[in-house]
């Protein structure tokens, strides 16, 4: 199973100028990669965007994927970000997603109480997406156990760099889902499922396993996110790639960046030529 995780496209109202949910682009991203065959499709993020949307936005991109698994029918899946700071968020969005197929939840902020109760209170599976775990060996394998003995997790998309084969057979273990949240650990075994923002950028590398030219711009990618955020970087890469998605400049992407990012339009365009994809 090879999920792609979906930026959220937005579009300036020449209007009131202000910033809104520009469906039209939700629409070309999602038929681009369903040309490719990938309908599992993960949204509100995870990109690191998700929960920084407001309310009101996450419900239309909420409204738009009800739409979407409609359409597909059972082609694909759809999996719901529901991570936010507030429980009382993550709450109303659970309710308005029912429809959906999966949950997926960090614990970010959460204090233990309320992380527990929405977890236990979930009507849909949950896959859990693992970013850090605590620094003491004890409480690290004790949240670990409870992630892998509680009924209503399913899964677990791993993001962590270091230990997955440790974690991967732990988990699978137990007879839940492993998830490679780190596109450079999957292509270590080149198998097994994946969560992944890239499939989005090349879903045709992705789909004829050209795992090689994936790695060399994954690794490059993996560079520039110590100066530019992941979100920008994706919204970056689908302005000038199809389905070029339109970039806002100074929102999606911050202007100091963009002149950050454009030794990897070019790589990324030299290697396009060159591999004729």
């Amino acid at each position: 199973m090879k999920v792609a995780a979906i930026v959220t496209p937005k579009e300036k109202n020449r209007w009131d100028n202000k910033f809104y949910i520009a469906i039209n682009d939700l629409y070309s991203l999602t038929n681009y990669l369903n040309t490719f065959g990938f309908f599992d499709i993960l949204f509100l993020g995870y990109t690191g965007e998700g929960y920084e949307l407001s309310m009101d936005e996450v419900k239309e991109v909420l409204k738009f994927a009800e739409e979407y698994k409609f359409k597909i029918k059972k082609k694909g899946k759809v999996i719901i970000n529901i991570t936010r700071n507030e429980k009382k968020e993550i709450k109303e969005i659970m309710e308005m997603g029912e429809w959906c197929d999966y949950f997926m939840i960090n614990r970010n902020n959460l204090d233990n109480k309320s992380f527990f109760s929405i977890i236990k209170n979930s009507k849909k599976p949950i896959i859990y997406y693992l970013s850090c775990l605590s620094e003491e060996k004890d409480k690290k394998k004790e949240f670990l156990e409870f992630l892998i003995n509680e009924e209503k997790i399913v899964g677990i998309k791993d993001s962590l760099e270091e230990g997955w084969e440790d974690r991967k057979r732990m988990i699978e273990g137990y007879g839940k889902v492993y998830f490679f949240g780190r596109d450079l650990n999957f292509l270590k075994e080149k198998k097994g499922n994946v969560i992944s923002g890239t499939i989005q950028l090349f879903p045709q590398l992705w789909r004829e396993e050209r795992y090689d030219l994936i790695e060399r711009i994954v690794k490059k990618i993996e560079e520039k996110e110590k100066e530019v955020r992941f979100p920008e970087i994706c919204k970056y890469f689908l302005s000038y790639s199809p389905p070029f998605v339109p970039l806002i400049k100074g929102d999606d992407v911050k202007e100091e960046n963009l002149k950050k990012l454009e030794d990897l339009k070019e790589f990324y365009v030299d290697l396009k030529r060159k591999n004729k994809f």
